[in-house]
Formats: structure tokens, C-alpha cells, sequence
């Protein structure tokens, strides 16, 4: 796990245990306080089977900038084996705000070609969600083996995932699929995303 903010991880681990469930403490977990850009940079080739980011949204001057750009997906992609996944919060998902999901989408895709939208609600934001899971080559569908993959690989009962809230998940409606069709120019380095320089084919 890689956080910039010291702090905040030391205040979830002393203020959040029924959060974290003691999960910073477990052998596996090598915690690492510094920017997520620069330590990609630096790792080897290959390195991780799966990327997991929550991150602020992607605007310009913002503090995740240079986490979503097509730059950094290239590095991510290059970290990560032919088999590699990589899954993202995607910003709110409503037929007002889609734009940053949008483009959140497209700048994977040029890295992750095949990659997915789901949504769900979470109670904390008090609104939907959505997220992004994405692979470079296409892999066998397991949309219908939730339930049966749970039960061969996890110890003990999810208070949240199954078949049915996996399906809830990725079933998307008619309008928001249509938008999510639109084509936007991916975030690059030199070329971030702001709210008012959207560039959206219609």
C-alpha cells in the first residue's frame, strides 16, 4: 500500500479499526508513505498481479493529477503482468456529473484496453458511486460464478458481495450507458482535466 499522507493512515489505524479490521498489521502488508507516481516509476517490470486506487478526482492542480494521466497508466501497465488487473474508484455516476468517469475510462483504456463500469451506493458520500476495473487482454467472464468463487476463496461471510450485488452492480442504465459511449480525449501530462476544458465528442 502506497498513501502520500502519513497522518491520515496513522488516524485510520488508531480512529477506524472496524474499518480496517487490523489489515495495516498483517505480515503481507508492507505500508509505504510517498508519492504513488514516483514509486511506480521505480518499480520493476512486472512486479504486481493487481492495482487497486482510491484517489481524489482527477482535476487539473489537484493532488491526483499525475496519477490518472496516460503516462502513468503506461507506467502501471508496464508494472504489471500480461495477466494484470488494475481497478479504480470512478467519481459519481449520474447523468449530470459522468464526465469525470468518462475520461476516468478512456485514459485507462489506453493501457487496459478492456475495462468495465460498475456503480453502487455508498452510504458515507450518501450518493452512487462508481468504479472502473480494467485488464489488458480480454479475459473468460466469471459474471455468472460469484457466488461459487466466493465460496471456494474466502473464509468466513461478506457482509456486502454476491451474485446479486454483482449483477446490481454492472448493470447500468440505458442513459448512462449512451453517455459512457461518448468519446473524450484521454488525461495526459501535458494535457490535464478540468472542468471546463472537456473536450466530448457528441
Amino acid at each position: 500500500m502506497c498513501d502520500i499522507d502519513r497522518q491520515a493512515v496513522d488516524l485510520f489505524k488508531t480512529h477506524l479499526p472496524e474499518w480496517h479490521q487490523n489489515s495495516f498489521y498483517d505480515p503481507r502488508v508492507e505500508l509505504i508513505h510517498g508519492d504513488a507516481r514516483a514509486y511506480l516509476e521505480k518499480a520493476p517490470d512486472e512486479e504486481f498481479d493487481v492495482i487497486i486506487s482510491d484517489l481524489t478526482e482527477p482535476y487539473s492542480g489537484g493532488p491526483s493529477q499525475r496519477l490518472f494521466s496516460v503516462e502513468c497508466y503506461e507506467e502501471m501497465a508496464r508494472v504489471t503482468g500480461p495477466d494484470g488487473v488494475y481497478s479504480a474508484q470512478g467519481s459519481l455516476l449520474r447523468l449530470q456529473t459522468y464526465e469525470v468517469h468518462l475520461v476516468i475510462k478512456t485514459t485507462c483504456q489506453t493501457a487496459f484496453p478492456y475495462a468495465r463500469s460498475c456503480a453502487g451506493y455508498i452510504q458515507s458520500y450518501d450518493t452512487p458511486w462508481s468504479f472502473i476495473t480494467a485488464t489488458k487482454k480480454q479475459i473468460p467472464s466469471i459474471d455468472n460464478r460469484i457466488d461459487e468463487l466466493i465460496a471456494e476463496r474466502i473464509n468466513g461471510d461478506l457482509k456486502f458481495y454476491d451474485q446479486e450485488a454483482h449483477n446490481h452492480a454492472f448493470s447500468l442504465p440505458k442513459d448512462i450507458r449512451a453517455l459512457l459511449s461518448k468519446k473524450i480525449d484521454p488525461i495526459t501530462d501535458s494535457k490535464p482535466f478540468s472542468r471546463e476544458s472537456k473536450s466530448i465528442d457528441m
